[in-house]
């Protein structure tokens, strides 16, 4: 088995160049490049296909910028024909030493036990790469971490810290294949894992094809990658070891060697030092209203209670405190809230 520094699989053609049945573009039936923002999304170079941005799309070094605020998918990606075969690709910049799951590229719906769909999963695990996805039982397969392995159906599981990683604020190539039940995965052009499942198909969806992210098993978006990711390519072939080494010797040229600085995106509007004071709090301060407490003096602390803090009326407690004005819909929904009532004064929220 040989083993490789970090980085990640593209091919680099012009649009319709798919269909000259080269080694980089046979059967390819996604490349975006993110080159350029197009409405506010991008659209693939090898297909025309959209890819949709909800939220801001963001761009750096001509590759997409992944963050919270915003979510990248192509809502109708038809990949029914990749079943037996598929390579998935790209090149990935991670802002820092990647810690957990981070998603590379994922199609399917996780909404419960009753729904666990997955055609593909492309993700990393504290920097290292793996492929998954779920049977028709909706049992795990594929090349992952599980503990502190990677196991590989009918191979020997191999220690973590055997397994190289991707590298923080510098490129990296990855690329898996999938051939009727042998799995591949490569980095940086070389081959660093491979398995045969127990299946020899994957189970296709017509559920979105999500950029960056992926879902908790309930549903939720979870999985985030926070970087770089540029050159995601899809083929409905199993491209061979010679094929992605040369994919990626045609594009390490256009990635410098050298660390990246990463922008960290905000949320429209942030105010870090929160100094902001919003309308609703000027018309207050315009029209304090009187105190109606007996007639007394009345003033309000936050004090610890049982362990708890809870607003006290003139020393005495009052009921405990929780604000959420926003249902948890977003991190950027919550991080305004988080703004706003700050901005407003309030010391406690939770």
């Amino acid at each position: 088995m040989k083993w490789i520094a970090p980085v990640l699989v593209v091919a680099v053609l012009a649009v319709g160049a798919h269909a000259q049945q080269d080694a980089a573009g046979e059967n390819e039936i996604l490349w975006l490049d993110f080159d350029e923002v197009v409405d506010g999304g991008f659209v693939c170079a090898a297909t025309g296909i959209r890819c949709e941005v909800k939220g801001k799309a963001r761009t750096q070094y001509d590759a997409l910028l992944v963050n919270q605020f915003a979510r990248v998918s192509i809502p109708e990606f038809d990949a029914d024909g990749a079943v037996e075969q598929i390579t998935l690709a790209a090149w990935v910049a991670p802002t820092d030493h990647p810690s957990s799951y981070e998603t590379i590229l994922y199609k399917g719906l996780r909404d419960g036990p009753a729904t666990q769909e997955i055609h593909f999963f492309l993700s990393l695990w504290n920097g290292r790469p793996e492929f998954k996805f779920k049977d028709e039982e909706g049992v795990w397969m594929g090349v992952m971490r599980n503990g502190e392995t990677f196991t590989m159906p009918g191979g020997t599981p191999v220690p973590i810290s055997e397994v190289p990683r991707v590298k923080p604020a510098r490129w990296s190539h990855v690329a898996a294949t999938f051939d009727h039940g042998q799995v591949r995965l490569y980095l940086d052009g070389e081959e660093m894992l491979a398995a045969t499942t127990t299946t020899d198909h994957l189970v296709a969806n017509d559920h979105p094809l999500l950029i960056g992210e992926a879902q908790a098993d309930s549903g939720p978006r979870s999985y985030m990658f926070t970087g770089l990711i540029d050159d995601v390519h899809v083929h409905e072939r199993a491209l061979t070891a010679e094929q992605i080494a040369a994919l990626y010797q045609r594009e390490r040229p256009g990635k410098t060697e050298e660390a990246v600085a990463i922008d960290r995106p905000l949320p429209e509007g942030y105010d870090p030092e929160f100094k902001t004071k919003l309308p609703l709090v000027e018309a207050w301060e315009q029209n304090i209203p009187e105190d109606r407490v007996g007639g007394g003096p009345m003033v309000t602390t936050v004090e610890a209670h049982g362990g708890y803090p809870m607003l006290h009326v003139n020393g005495e407690p009052v009921y405990t405190m929780a604000m959420m004005p926003e249902p948890y819909e977003s991190d950027e929904l919550i991080m305004r809230s988080c703004r706003d009532f700050a901005a407003a004064g309030v010391d406690l929220y939770s």
